[in-house]
């Protein structure tokens, strides 16, 4: 029995964001999914920001929510969605929070008109263990509500974040790079969280090679529901060094969106071969054209699509509903599912009554599958966008092209109306003169306004001409208008980054100034103790010298009370070892990290290398001339300690003992300044 057809799908994801079912053909970010999903485990809130179109909910929907689900993480994704003014929804920052608790929660206690308090406590009163990450996508749109309203949402996460339940909260922010300094006003109710980040970068060429080849080359998926639109096939060498060459940039780096558009273009033309070759796409100015024509390419297709047959009239919907609705001053916003279908219902396109799919249902489809738009589930129903950010530029300039391109038909119009009624008036006068047999010199005067006509004829010819290269100079203007303004973000960004950098390094030093403080302590409460030790054994040595005394008188009395008295003294001489012996200092133990030491009396030991991985230390022993400062190496160079072990070693006939206890994140303290530390155990012995 044959099974149901099964979902195509394509090899690369073009603009819309990666899911979690595309985890199989998510490729080039294994590094940074591991880098944030440690700073996750390690940290309650932690923040991944990088610039628009690198990829940032990809990473955490296909890499990382897959990776924590194993480690027993469960995961709300939360979205303050960037609506137009008038028509964002009526719930409050923290009824978004709630709404989609309710919808990962369903049936568990939760409802719409919980405050504040009750979800912290159902939070605590959770009886699973485990950890819930809720996730903040898009969360600058978080920053368009009412300052009340987000202090208010803040103080709920902080009261999450520190809640005492068996269910452990964590959060991640996901957050443009060039609005990353909002996330101060968040840092006020959540101090320290600026600290705990993640910046993406774009891919590198060999991980964006990987990107490239890998999913051409995957055979089939493991999946009964969804299979790809086409064959395996892979890139000829010259063809795939075209590629990366064309994309990088100087920093050789290259942006996932534009590699996305490109490379499922590359997968339309692989259709039916086994190799892809730089003939298939035009080389270097190919890979240029797809980028800079893939919005109008995507409208031709929707205008010639022969299942729709749009007329200019739909077209002009569409395009109104795209370059109007879901972008607005510059940017994208969303549109709920009722408004979208309002306005292509006036949209006449062939449409077959008996089918089970409506008219509308179709155009949105069409408009998914050509990348040109995507959907998702909000909080308030089914919304719809422009499908990224990175397609934003070529809509504002086909919508000022079209506006530019209005104005010249209407001036055609007009100027083609004007020939008209001249070519009526001529042949009218023209008629007239050869039925009257007017003199010579009036057909004369027809001949020259016949030649006027011709001027005008050719003054519109250079009209058109002057149109197509104003057009031409508009469209570069935009393009030179667009760099300035990247290039104004990137000397914004590397400005904050610059302050955010001086900042962390002030903090860092005023860590090590309470570490340098705190060993300076544990050196002083030391010291007092070998003090206290030695004035014991002052009072022992007096005793003994009393006790000699008396010996010496008795020995005259008794050779008995001599050999008694001498058993006595050598009583008292060992119980002097013994305090001698006390006097030896069992340090207590301590943490340091690579490239600092610990000073025990005159021996300094070094931490050269700490392995966290193998468990193991790699330190030097040095022996400190405390008249001169000068240091002396103990034994033969490196020596090697794993967790666990310990090392016995002599000096000037003293006796030394190290434990290597293990290693940690170094308490509170050390936490903010590295992220492991070796903790050992120095004794005299």
């Amino acid at each position: 029995m044959k099974g149901p057809d099964k979902r195509k799908i394509d090899r690369y994801a073009g603009l819309r964001p990666f899911i979690k079912e595309d985890r199989l053909i998510f490729f080039g970010r294994q590094k940074e999914i591991d880098q944030v999903g440690d700073g996750i485990e390690v940290n309650p809130a932690f923040i991944l920001y990088g610039k628009s179109g690198l990829g940032k909910s990809s990473l955490v929907y296909a890499g990382l929510l897959p990776r924590l689900e194993k480690q027993q993480y469960c995961s709300t994704v939360i979205r303050f969605y960037n609506e137009k003014k008038g028509e964002r929804s009526k719930l409050s920052a923290i009824g978004v929070i709630l709404a989609e608790l309710i919808n990962s929660f369903p049936e568990q206690g939760l409802h719409p008109k919980m405050n504040a308090a009750e979800l912290l406590a159902w939070v605590e009163q959770r009886k699973e263990a485990g950890t819930l990450l809720l996730v903040f996508d898009q969360f600058e749109e978080f920053l368009y509500y009412p300052q009340e309203e987000r202090l208010k949402a803040c103080e709920l996460i902080r009261s999450l974040l520190q809640s005492k339940g068996k269910l452990t909260v964590k959060t991640l922010f996901l957050i443009r790079s060039d609005r990353f300094f909002l996330m101060k006003e968040v840092s006020v109710t959540i101090p320290g969280i600026l600290g705990c980040s993640f910046e993406l970068r774009p891919l590198t060429v060999d991980k964006a090679e990987e990107a490239i080849e890998l999913p051409g080359q995957i055979q089939e998926l493991d999946s009964t529901e969804v299979e790809f639109n086409s064959a395996p096939f892979e890139y000829q060498p010259e063809a795939l060094r075209t590629v990366l060459e064309t994309l990088q940039d100087g920093n050789q780096e290259i942006e996932s969106s534009q590699l996305q558009i490109v490379c499922q273009e590359l997968e339309e033309k692989a259709a039916g071969k086994t190799i892809i070759t730089t003939g298939d796409f035009g080389g270097t100015a190919g890979i240029k054209e797809i980028l800079h024509q893939f919005y109008d390419k995507q409208i031709k297709k929707l205008s010639k699509d022969p299942d729709l047959a749009l007329t200019r009239r739909d077209m002009a919907i569409i395009r109104e509903l795209i370059e109007d609705e879901l972008v607005s001053e510059g940017k994208r916003v969303i549109q709920s599912e009722t408004k979208v279908r309002d306005l292509l219902a006036n949209v006449r396109l062939r449409w077959n009554p008996a089918t089970t799919t409506s008219k509308v249902d179709l155009v949105i489809d069409k408009l998914l599958s050509l990348r040109l738009i995507r959907e998702d589930d909000a909080h308030s129903g089914k919304v719809y966008e422009v499908s990224h950010d990175t397609l934003v530029p070529a809509i504002v300039e086909a919508k000022k092209e079209g506006a530019i391109r209005k104005r010249w038909i209407k001036a055609a119009k007009w100027a083609a109306a004007g020939m008209i009624v001249v070519f009526m008036l001529s042949g009218y006068y023209l008629k007239t003169a050869r039925d009257s047999r007017i003199s010579e010199q009036r057909f004369y005067e027809l001949k020259v306004k016949e030649k006027y006509v011709d001027s005008i004829r050719h003054q519109q010819d250079t009209l058109n001409h002057l149109f197509r290269v104003s057009s031409k100079k508009q469209r570069q203007i935009i393009m030179l208008n667009d760099s300035l303004e990247q290039k104004i973000v990137a000397i914004r960004a590397a400005r904050d980054s610059s302050a955010k950098a001086s900042k962390l390094l002030s903090q860092s030093q005023d860590s090590l100034r309470g570490i340098v403080n705190q060993f300076q302590s544990k050196i002083n409460t030391q010291a007092l103790d070998l003090s206290i030790l030695q004035k014991q054994l002052i009072i022992k040595s007096i005793t003994i010298d009393t006790l000699k005394k008396r010996i010496d008188s008795l020995t005259k009395r008794s050779g008995k009370s001599v050999e008694v008295n001498k058993n006595l003294a050598d009583q008292l001489s060992r119980q002097t070892s013994d305090v001698s012996k006390a006097a030896s200092m069992v340090y207590k133990p301590s943490w340091f990290r690579p490239n600092y030491f610990l000073l025990f009396e005159n021996i300094k030991v070094l931490l050269v290398a700490l392995d966290k991985k193998e468990n193991q230390m790699t330190y030097r022993l040095y022996e400190i001339d405390k008249n001169g400062g000068k240091e002396q190496p103990i034994g033969a160079g490196d020596l090697y300690l794993s967790v666990g072990q310990s090392h016995n070693f002599s000096n000037r006939g003293l006796n030394y003992k190290i434990e290597f206890n293990s290693i940690g994140s170094g308490g509170t303290i050390l936490k903010s300044v590295f992220s492991s530390a070796a903790y050992i155990t120095f004794s005299k012995l």
